[in-house]
């Protein structure tokens, strides 16, 4: 990339970046994954670089020369620095030049001045001498003139070898090897940040080694770049991996000689938790990989190759001197073995001592034996704390495991159902009565019988011989003032009792229905009693009203019962199976239909037709209809004007007759009280507010090849069988 121009003291660097990866090496053998965790591959490939993201484009360090400092006095002026001269006192004057390509600026009345290759303090004094014969005050230790730079000039280096942008670059004259770097997007993979070259002039006059910054922070290595300086990233001479218990597990570019010590300091030293006796390396030579397993005392002497791959291993994960305390202690967990922890009864001590609820009978001490296997240590730890057993001494990895005395016995629960607040399950505690369990319940709901609470108690005795057809025993008991008990003051709940508190015969929830349409005063009403019909209600609401309709009216009922629903369900199921389909398409319904005649009702009370009400049943007296529906196979499914006397065929001659579909065998009328009729055309009577439905015909699909050759085969066979009979007789 190349750019041209002079820079501002903001100079951006540049955006465009491209990289360069280095291949790695191919897969190690499974062997060699137990070592590293994976295939030493991958383990190359995804293991970073150390020091090569400092540069890149996500680095958090930046690298862009600081351009607000003051002009160093060491600075060398060239072709397109910008000198500002300013003169105070006696004469005053401010002069602004830039340097020539020929290197020098040019002053009214003084002439050309060369400064090109001075620095700023030799270009001051060599202006102070040229300007003392035109101002006054401007010769002598005193004068009154300073020399400073206005806009800098810029240089050009050239940036190769393996970075991730390498080309051109204009940049500022502060720049260095780090800002030409990070102009060039950082070294890529298999860049050297131990050699980086700066050429000048066709020379090579520095060998930069990029981790003495890394590691010490000194900055005598970034030198200064001048016009026409060639930057030379080369090849890495040798990279190497470390992994495992060390503090900066990666890939380092090590010089040739340096050693495994060198190494582990680059790497940020040991873990807390790496073995540091011996380390492994896997290293490649000219026909195959070998492994080499390198001691403590020769890490100062072990030369890296290219490639070797170091892996530091970790202590094992388990303990010298650990035992542990488990149950009921008031501190359990793990301790240190010795010292003040040597014996079980220390050990327990140690814990803050047994629970009040401890079992001190039996304890289990588990063991390690010397094949790591556990052997079970039974112990009677009331005996060891009160001196009567003598203690045991604990052994590394021992599990002392103290249980409770609820542990080991089945406490059970209780139970409470029926007419209680939270019907549920309770732990089980020791003298509860019903009246408490009752409590526990958040107390009786209303319609909880006062006379009745059964209690019902499992059977066991752990000592019985012989079988018994007896299920459970169960006690009835009364209830008084609320909660006290008649006669059940001394009667304790046990485990597993079930509490049922009775409903009381007498107590009967309000039951609603619900009339709309056509009443004087349609609504909700509660049932009266259980025998309240179909026309008690309609009294009750004050009678038709309006243009009602008895013969039209319908009834919606609610399916409450779930045995019901069941057993439909199940009906279906079976229908579905012995007709050999997947399932029938229909569904149990919470509510259904019921046609009522309520006129024929409201004549004769108390007979079939006056039907006895429910609770949630839904009526609606319509009004009346002057219309007949008629929908379905017909050319113009309309409504029609209802005329007395006439027959169905009228109606559909009046929607334009049937279309080539229609099914006319099965025409249906379907009433406006949900009553339905079929093969209707000349007998079946035509009310106002009916819809006649007529019916397309079943889609018949064309015989397929095979059903051709299924029934010739089927043909074939009886007139064989039919042949044969003949035969026969």
């Amino acid at each position: 990339m190349a750019a041209s121009g002079k820079l501002s003291r903001r100079d951006s660097r540049a955006n465009s970046q491209t990289g360069n990866s280095r291949s790695s090496a191919g897969s190690q053998s499974e062997a060699y994954s137990d070592i590293f965790g994976t295939v030493a591959g991958e383990a190359e490939k995804s293991t970073p670089i150390f020091g090569h993201d400092v540069f890149g484009d996500h680095s958090s360090v930046s690298f862009e020369p600081n351009e607000n400092l003051a002009t160093p006095d060491t600075y060398i002026l060239g072709p397109g620095d910008e000198i500002i001269i300013e003169i105070w006192g006696i004469s005053e004057a401010r002069i602004a030049s830039v340097i020539s390509p020929e290197g020098r600026i040019s002053i009214s009345q003084v002439g050309p001045i060369e400064l090109s290759g001075l620095t700023i303090k030799e270009a001051t004094k060599k202006i102070k001498g040229k300007l003392a014969g035109k101002y006054a005050g401007v010769s002598g230790p005193n004068a009154n003139i300073s020399v400073t730079l206005g806009n800098i000039r810029t240089i050009q280096v050239n940036v190769l070898g393996l970075v991730n942008t390498p080309g051109t670059f204009r940049l500022s004259p502060f720049t260095t090897v780090f800002n030409a770097l990070y102009r060039a997007g950082g070294i890529s993979d298999g860049g050297s940040l131990r050699n980086v070259q700066v050429v000048r002039e066709g020379e090579q006059i520095a060998d930069v080694d990029i981790y003495d910054f890394l590691f010490t922070g000194k900055k005598e290595c970034d030198i200064s770049l001048q016009e026409g300086d060639v930057v030379i990233v080369p090849p890495y001479k040798e990279l190497v991996s470390i992994e495992g218990g060390v503090k900066r597990a990666m890939r380092y570019e090590l010089k040739e000689g340096q050693t495994l010590a060198e190494l582990i300091d680059y790497a940020g030293g040991f873990a807390s938790d790496a073995y540091r006796s011996d380390v492994k390396i896997i290293r490649n030579t000219e026909k195959e990989k070998e492994i080499l397993t390198v001691r403590s005392d020769k890490y100062d002497s072990c030369v890296l190759n290219d490639g070797d791959m170091v892996s530091v291993g970790t202590n094992i994960d388990r303990f010298s001197n650990r035992v542990e305390i488990r149950g009921y202690v008031f501190r359990p967990g793990e301790f240190q073995l010795g010292g003040d922890v040597a014996t079980v009864r220390q050990l327990v001590n140690m814990a803050g001592g047994p629970q009040e609820d401890a079992f001190l009978g039996r304890a289990v001490l588990l063991r390690e034996k010397q094949d790591l296997s556990l052997e079970t240590i039974p112990l009677n730890i009331g005996a060891i704390l009160d001196g009567s057993m003598e203690d045991v001494l604990l052994k590394k990895n021992d599990v002392l495991v103290i249980s409770g005395i609820h542990e080991l016995e089945d406490r059970g629960d209780l139970t409470i159902n029926g007419m209680v607040l939270n019907p549920s399950t309770f732990p089980f505690s020791d003298n509860t009565t019903i009246e408490d369990l009752i409590l526990q319940a958040g107390g009786l709901l209303e319609g909880a019988s006062t006379v009745r609470v059964d209690v019902a108690r499992r059977l066991y005795d752990a000592k019985s011989l012989t079988w018994s057809d007896t299920l459970a025993l169960a006690y009835t008991f009364a209830i008084k003032d609320g909660l006290a008990l008649d006669g059940a003051d001394s009667f304790i709940l046990e485990p597993y009792d079930v509490v049922s508190v009775r409903r009381s015969p007498g107590f009967r929830p309000q039951k609603f229905v619900e009339i709309q349409g056509n009443v004087a005063f349609p609504g909700r009403y509660v049932l009266l009693n259980e025998s309240e019909r179909l026309t008690d209600l309609i009294k009750r609401a004050g009678g038709f009203v309006g243009n009602a309709n008895p013969r039209g009216a319908m009834m919606i009922r609610q399916r409450s019962d779930a045995m019901e629903k069941r057993l439909l369900s199940e009906s279906l199921r079976k229908l579905s199976t012995s007709s050999k389909v997947d399932s029938l398409n229909v569904s149990i319904d919470s509510e259904y239909k019921i046609a009522v005649d309520l006129d024929y009702a409201m004549s004769h009370q108390g007979s079939n037709s006056d039907i006895i009400l429910q609770e949630g049943d839904y009526i609606n007296v319509p009004e009346v209809v002057n219309t007949v529906q008629i929908s379905g196979e017909v050319m113009a499914p309309n409504a029609v004007v209802f005329r007395p006397g006439k027959t169905v065929a009228y109606y559909i001659n009046a929607a334009g007759g049937y279309t080539d579909r229609s099914r006319r065998s099965r025409v249906y009328v379907i009433y406006q009280n949900g009553k339905a009729a079929r093969n209707v055309l000349n007998n079946a009577k035509v009310e106002p507010g009916c819809t006649i439905v007529v019916p397309s015909k079943p889609e018949r699909k064309p015989l397929s090849t095979s059903d051709v050759l299924a029934t010739a085969s089927v043909a074939s066979s009886l007139t064989s069988i039919v042949a044969m009979l003949i035969r026969l007789f």
